[in-house]
């Protein structure tokens, strides 16, 4: 996200030796952290586990929608599933089923996290909105 403007660009420093976007990694582990300390470790991970559910549900989404559209010759270049549409259905609503456990705690603190995001892309919209008509040209 930082690489595409999303985020300051601080964020986009890759580490020359290891590769890795160490001020990006090191944002989201302090978040964690101080969100872990002003309230419960259950909280924190109900919340991330909440997360990373919805970003898989939204992908098996948008995975569903691809093989859709796509045309006849992409097709013969796209991965292989197997036996297609019935695992992918099943991972789908795998994921979707184990949002219950989640709880509502884990359901509200995930949607906090959601509107901090949504609050995030508000107040960087504009170099948003720029950096995609850059990579458009």
């Amino acid at each position: 996200m930082g690489r595409n403007g999303l985020l300051p660009k601080a964020m986009a420093f890759v580490h020359p030796r290891f590769k890795t976007p160490i001020w990006a990694i090191t944002l989201g582990v302090g978040i964690q952290i101080a969100f872990t300390l002003v309230s419960s470790i259950n909280i924190a991970v109900t919340a991330t586990g909440f997360l990373y559910l919805l970003t898989f549900i939204f992908t098996m989404i948008a995975f569903f929608l691809s093989r859709k559209r796509i045309t006849q010759k992409d097709q013969e270049n796209q991965f292989l599933v197997p036996f297609y549409p019935v695992i992918p259905l099943l991972a789908l609503l795998i994921s979707v089923s184990l949002l219950i456990p989640v709880g509502k705690t884990g359901l509200l603190t995930g949607l906090i996290w959601l509107l901090i995001g949504l609050g995030i892309y508000l107040l960087r919209k504009r170099s948003i909105i720029k950096t995609v008509n850059i990579t458009m040209k």
